[in-house]
């Protein structure tokens, strides 16, 4: 049976990673720009630079395309959780929805829902409580 935390945190910890391979990216994307190609008439000898920019463009193209299927993942499993979400009062739902997909910190919810740490640690803990029944739910009728 899945649990609700570890459901909802497993969508920061993908959205961490895909920031962190896109930044990675550009950074292979920059140092690829930054080293001269030869023009078209010029005489091409192996060097190491020659050799580093083919290995980067095929590193480039491999990490685009697992960014893609990582980001399309995502999104399949963001449109499933939108779907149970959907199950839950409104208020619990935007509760889950500010932390664990917008990635909004507790003293930001409290700051713009004018309520304690205390207070909205107590709502979110009912919020996926409530989360955590329709997922058991979800389980019983599949499984």
């Amino acid at each position: 049976m899945t649990d609700a935390r570890e459901y909802l945190q497993f969508f920061r910890r993908e959205e961490e990673i895909l920031r962190l391979k896109a930044r990675e990216l550009q950074n292979l994307r920059e140092r690829l720009t930054s080293l001269s190609v030869s023009m078209d008439k010029e005489q091409v000898s192996h060097t190491p630079n020659v050799s580093f920019m083919s290995d980067s463009l095929a590193h480039i193209v491999d990490m685009e395309k697992e960014i893609g299927r990582r980001t399309d993942r995502l999104t399949e499993f963001k449109c499933e959780a939108y779907c149970y979400l959907d199950r839950l009062p409104p208020e619990r739902a935007s509760l889950l929805v500010n932390r664990y997909f917008e990635g909004k910190k507790n003293s930001q919810i409290c700051s713009e829902r004018f309520i304690t740490e205390r207070h909205l640690r107590r709502l979110m803990n009912e919020a996926v409580h409530a989360l955590q029944e329709v997922l058991n739910h979800e389980a019983e009728k599949h499984g």
